[in-house]
């Protein structure tokens, strides 16, 4: 019913900042990835940049749920989304996996400590935070979620 809808939006808030807050914080200086294959590509190209995704997902794909189903069926998307980013900021915090063109940026043997003497401190978590991918899982809730 609509009184509980407030919830609804304060879990997504709740969910979706802490995912962010992981997202964006840096790793320890001890840090050491937890499996380190297929690092030595060429540097990656963008094919769409994130702020772009963001819009899609949250935007385009929030209206077309809104057109489908009623307004008390966006908070549920919205969920699946944060709830999405979330866990897949956790996995990759965890798991730490370079980015497979790390030994390109950072040269030596793309170690963790090879890269933070030449990447800045907000680029280098980007640098390891490869698995899972972001773009695809955050692609996917909103397909699964209209499924």
């Amino acid at each position: 019913s609509y009184e509980y809808s407030i919830y609804d939006w304060i879990v997504v808030i709740l969910v979706l900042l802490i995912g962010l807050k992981i997202d964006f914080s840096t790793f320890s200086d001890d840090f050491e990835p937890y499996f380190n294959t297929d690092i030595n590509q060429p540097k990656r190209t963008t094919t769409i940049p994130y702020n772009y995704l963001c819009i899609i997902t949250f935007g385009v794909g929030a209206f077309l749920v809104f057109v489908v189903w009623s307004s008390r069926k966006l908070a549920a998307y919205y969920f699946t989304i944060s709830f999405t980013i979330f866990v897949t900021c956790i996995i990759k915090k965890l798991v730490g996996r370079p980015r497979p063109d790390t030994v390109a940026v950072c040269g030596g043997q793309g170690s963790y400590h090879d890269c933070i003497k030449i990447v800045s401190k907000s680029r280098i978590t980007d640098q390891f935070f490869s698995f899972p991918s972001g773009h695809a899982a955050e692609a996917m809730a909103p397909s699964m979620f209209m499924t």
